[in-house]
């Protein structure tokens, strides 16, 4: 028996897992997810809220931004930008 798996079934199979915060099992699912859909910016965007929730900030943000190239006018992910720069502004 072989089950087929699309995108959008990884996809909410790693949503459940960041809604009991399991970020690694939800981060298998993204991989799965981008290796049949490399070019989904709701995969990537998943993958920040994964990075945000870790607090590895940094890498949230480098992603975020990746984002806001790939879709310059998405309100939600400008918004999202300006959440991580307060997390990574250096202290003073």
């Amino acid at each position: 028996y072989f089950k087929l798996i699309n995108t959008n079934q990884l996809l909410k199979q790693a949503e459940y897992y960041l809604s009991i915060n399991s970020y690694e099992s939800a981060i298998k699912f993204l991989q799965r997810a981008t290796n049949l859909s490399p070019d989904r910016n709701d995969i990537k965007f998943l993958e920040c809220i994964i990075l945000y929730k870790k607090e590895n900030y940094q890498a949230a943000f480098k992603k975020i931004k990746e984002l806001q190239y790939l879709e310059p006018n998405n309100e939600f992910i400008k918004k999202f930008s300006k959440q991580l720069e307060e997390h990574i502004k250096p202290l003073d």
